[in-house]
């Protein structure tokens, strides 16, 4: 991944080319000269942030593409199951749920991983707020796995009774967690760009 880049003169006798690395692009003004909004100089920021961790962290860089292909595999396999026997629908769906669970802890995993020396260096939590929001949904697949056991769903139908619930909830879960994160950061970026404007 390339940092920065050699610029080359122009035959005005200009001094020699000058290298632009992304620190001397100002979050605030886009391509063009324009001047961004409070959220894309955010999101801008977020990205210098990513690129400039992996290039700290080139071990790292195969995260991201990591977790994608485990969520691509995933949901394959996962369907496959489902539907592959019509005649065995409880199981090929119990099937399906134990491949999406584990799939989503190796996920939240990967997210760990890559997030702590995220925390630690930048004080990014973004990446362990999508590790625990991952992790809500094997909870929700514990929850349908042990209700469709006939005898547990007999012996306990108070439990298998809040799976609508547990469902909802995770869902929540899996989106408000990455959101109040993202939300955080945003504030404290800003809180800076405040005091930076003060201090000029």
């Amino acid at each position: 991944m390339v940092v920065s880049r050699r610029v080359p003169t122009r035959a005005t006798g200009a001094g020699p080319g000058t290298e632009i690395s992304r620190g001397f692009v100002s979050a605030a003004v886009g391509r063009g000269g324009f001047r961004r909004s409070k959220w894309a100089s955010y999101r801008w920021e977020v990205q210098k942030r990513r690129l400039d961790f992996y290039e700290r962290h080139p071990k790292l860089e195969m995260v991201p593409y990591l977790i994608i292909g485990t969520l691509v595999l995933v949901l394959a396999l996962s369907g496959g199951l489902a539907f592959a026997n019509p005649s065995a629908k409880v199981y090929g769906y119990a099937l399906s749920l134990v491949v999406i669970d584990v799939g989503m802890v190796f996920i939240a995993v990967l997210f760990v991983i890559a997030g702590r020396p995220l925390w630690r260096e930048d004080h990014d939590a973004t990446y362990l707020a999508l590790a625990l929001g991952f992790s809500g949904i094997p909870v929700w697949g514990f929850f349908e796995i042990f209700c469709l056991n006939g005898v547990l769903f007999v012996l306990f139908p108070s439990i298998c009774d809040a799976r609508p619930s547990v469902g909802w909830v995770a869902f929540v879960w899996f989106v408000a967690v990455p959101a109040v994160s993202i939300l955080f950061d945003l504030r404290r970026y800003l809180l800076d760009q405040s005091r930076r404007s003060a201090k000029t």
